[in-house]
Parts: C-alpha cells; sequence; structure tokens
C-alpha cells in the first residue's frame, strides 16, 4: 500500500507529496550519513527540553515527509554500544508519532504532543514568513 504526506513549511519550500513505498530499512553505516544533519547534537537548543529540541529541528528545515522517511529507514537499527541511546531520539520521537498519525493508528498522549509542537512550530515558522514579506520594503525601480 501506497500512503502519502503534504508538508508545508513555508509558501516557497513547500515540498510536492512524497510516496513512502520505497522506504527500505538502510545498514547503520548508510543511515549514520544520510540523517546525520538529524542527529540530536546537530539540533539547534538540544540540551533544552523535549519541545525546544523538536522546534530546533523543525526550524532547522526538516520536513514532516523527510522525518517519516527517516523514521522508516531507521526503527530497525539498535545501538548496544550505547546501551540503547540512539544519535537521532528527537527525530526518532518526531518521525515515529508523524508515521503513526498517517497510517491512521490510535496515537497516544505523547505523540499528540510531539504532533502538537510540530504542526504549531509550522504554522509559527509559515505564519513569520507571511508577516516578513508583508512587512519587507517594496524596492521602487528607477526608468530611465
Amino acid at each position: 500500500m501506497t500512503t502519502s504526506t503534504k508538508d508545508i513549511i513555508g509558501p516557497s519550500d513547500a515540498e510536492p507529496e512524497r510516496q513512502f513505498s520505497d522506504a527500505t530499512p538502510l545498514p547503520r553505516d548508510a543511515a549514520l550519513a544520510r540523517w546525520a544533519h538529524l542527529k540530536d547534537a546537530a539540533i539547534n537548543d538540544r540540551f533544552g527540553n523535549q519541545e525546544q529540541r523538536i522546534v530546533g529541528l523543525i526550524k532547522g528545515g526538516v520536513t514532516k515527509s523527510q522525518l517519516i522517511q527517516f523514521w522508516r529507514e531507521t526503527k530497525h537499527l539498535s545501538w548496544p554500544g550505547s546501551y540503547g541511546q540512539s544519535p537521532w531520539e528527537t527525530a526518532s520521537d518526531v518521525g515515529a508519532a508523524l508515521d503513526a498519525a498517517l497510517r491512521g493508528e490510535a496515537l497516544s498522549a505523547y505523540n499528540r504532543g510531539i504532533i502538537y509542537v510540530v504542526e504549531r512550530t509550522i504554522s509559527a515558522l509559515v505564519a513569520g514568513e507571511a508577516n516578513r514579506q508583508a512587512a519587507a520594503p517594496r524596492q521602487k525601480t528607477m526608468k530611465m
């Protein structure tokens, strides 16, 4: 079954519908290379609470479809060398919640909270971009 979602980060960054049927589990080294930008260490406010980390992740430019794709490609990995600590704790939580919502699964209060923060952050980014565009001074061109 093919599933899809629509990502809207901002008017200029709208990503077309993304198909997820091609998501295949990646080997550890390939996943670490492909998704390095989603590691907790790469997120702004990575030392903040979970909400701040999610906001930092979204403000970093990642889309919902990328997070779902990431989750589907990495959820099988285990990290015994770090006692189960994944380098992508925040992205994994967000990707799993978005994937569950996309599949129509029952969401826990925890996952609903994550999705609320993601949607609120995206809405704020879209509104902020619209406000910046409206406030930008219009340059007059001189005709000669």
